[in-house]
């Protein structure tokens, strides 16, 4: 691993050079069913012209089930952060099939012997599995998360900690673990460790204890149904499991109770969702029909919070799906210049828990008649983009339609929590539909007397022609 290691930092050397890592602290959470790293560089340029971009890498095992990855400037002096634009690239110096990189550029190119500070949050960076993956009832669930002590990089570090954060400080087994470092509580600190090699990399492994379901979704779709009658109707759908470790052998309500009372909760029972401050006509169903059993509390400045209880507790392994409808007021999301217009979308799912959703699907659908549609792009938010033209029973003219893909990310992503979609749209074709029912209307009741008075017309004919013949 070493010798390795040194072939790559050589390779690396020979082409970009120019910059160091002067500091690194990386915290990683493995709390929840997604390991979340956090991790502050500053980083040095060392060469003789300005350097406009880096590298980050992550190894294969880490980057397997990366969710997501974005990095923010940390300024000192105002302690702001600014997304910056990242963008995938194969092109890493030193970077082998077993790897993947990305290529970051600075605010500006980062002048000689100048420094940076950023930081750079990864979901998903790391192997954190139940073990065992199967467990009874009342039995005690353990997750065994697998990664690096080192902060795998194409540069040089003169100085770096890691920060390992457990839900519990039952810990059963560490393996790998190299001086110095220490396990204090849910801690396990590490470093600091000095003059790290390009590339290095240490695989430790930690089982520890964590009684918590995990709420992960297979499929979440969300929908929006924009109407300049002064509403947005939103659906949020989810097809979600627990990914605990499995529940084994029959299960017992009985037990279920009796585990609450011992503390062991991998069981999920509800779900808390945050919906818009504005929302109203909130409806909660499932493949069943309607669930009566769901809290919706008042309104603060921001958000309205519902609870959804799940018709039954979902165990570890177990599947579910439902949805949610609510309405949300058009002017509170809507800018308009004449009949050019921008709506503002919170495109991610409005479950308060820390959701993984595998695959996102977001579809928009503007007013019957919009025109020039587009979807702002996003510096931060990478989608697949599909585009169509939406007619049903009541439909016109047509409804643009959007619809958005997103893979592996994370419900508590809040860097991007919108996008813009810009259309034109004349307000007066707000009236089509109801011009076009009411014609419809009218053409059928001047059928109707149209066909009684020709009906009418042939009785008196018929009359006549008797009262002649007699």
């Amino acid at each position: 691993m070493k010798h390795f290691a040194l072939v790559l930092a050589l390779l690396f050397a020979s082409v970009h050079a120019t910059l160091e890592n002067v500091f690194v602290k990386r915290v990683i959470d493995v709390s929840s069913s997604v390991p979340v790293s956090k991790t502050t560089i500053t980083m040095k340029n060392t060469g003789e012209q300005p350097a406009p971009y880096f590298y980050l890498a992550f190894k294969c095992t880490d980057a397997k089930e990366l969710a997501d990855v974005w990095v923010t400037e940390k300024k000192q002096s105002t302690k702001r952060l600014q997304a910056l634009d990242i963008e995938m690239s194969s092109d890493v110096p030193g970077l082998d099939s077993f790897c993947r990189g990305y290529k970051v550029s600075f605010p500006e190119p980062l002048a000689p012997e100048a420094e940076i500070t950023v930081e750079v949050r990864a979901d998903g960076s790391g192997m954190l599995n139940p073990a065992p993956s199967e467990i009874k009832g009342l039995s005690p669930q353990y997750m065994r998360y697998e990664g690096s002590s080192y902060f795998y990089s194409p540069y040089s570090t003169k100085s770096m900690r890691t920060v390992l954060v457990l839900q519990s400080t039952d810990v059963t087994s560490k393996k790998g673990f190299i001086d110095p470092f220490k396990h204090s509580k849910k801690r396990i600190e590490m470093g600091p460790y000095t003059d790290v090699a390009p590339f290095s990399y240490n695989q430790v492994s930690v089982r520890f204890k964590n009684d918590r379901g995990f709420l992960v979704a297979r499929l979440a779709e969300k929908y929006f149904y924009v109407s300049h009658w002064g509403t947005i109707t939103v659906r949020e759908e989810y097809q979600v499991t627990n990914a605990a470790a499995r529940h084994e052998g029959e299960w017992s309500r009985v037990d279920h109770s009796s585990s609450y009372t011992a503390g062991y909760g991998t069981a999920l029972s509800d779900v808390w969702a945050n919906l818009p401050a504005d929302a109203h006509n909130v409806d909660y169903r499932d493949l069943i029909g309607n669930i009566t059993s769901s809290r919706l509390r008042g309104a603060s400045k921001e958000q309205r919070p519902v609870q959804l209880t799940f018709r039954y507790p979902m165990m570890g392994g177990w599947n579910n799906h439902f949805w949610i409808t609510y309405d949300i007021s058009l002017k509170n999301y809507l800018k308009s210049t004449g009949n050019e217009h921008v709506v503002e979308l919170p495109i991610f799912p409005s479950l308060n828990t820390d959701l993984l959703c595998q695959k996102l699907r977001v579809r928009v659908l503007l007013p019957d008649g919009a025109s020039d549609e587009r979807v702002i792009d996003h510096p931060s938010l990478k989608f697949s983009m599909e585009r169509s033209i939406e007619r049903t029973t009541l439909t016109v003219i047509g409804r643009p339609t959007f619809l958005l893909g997103l893979e592996r990310v994370r419900s508590k992503s809040k860097h991007f929590a919108v996008i813009q979609v810009r259309y034109k749209y004349n307000e007066a074709l707000v009236w089509i539909t109801p011009l076009f029912l009411g014609g419809v209307v009218l053409l059928l009741f001047v059928s109707f007397l149209a066909c009684v008075r020709n009906g009418m017309s042939g009785e008196n004919e018929a009359e006549k022609e008797k009262l002649k013949s007699s």
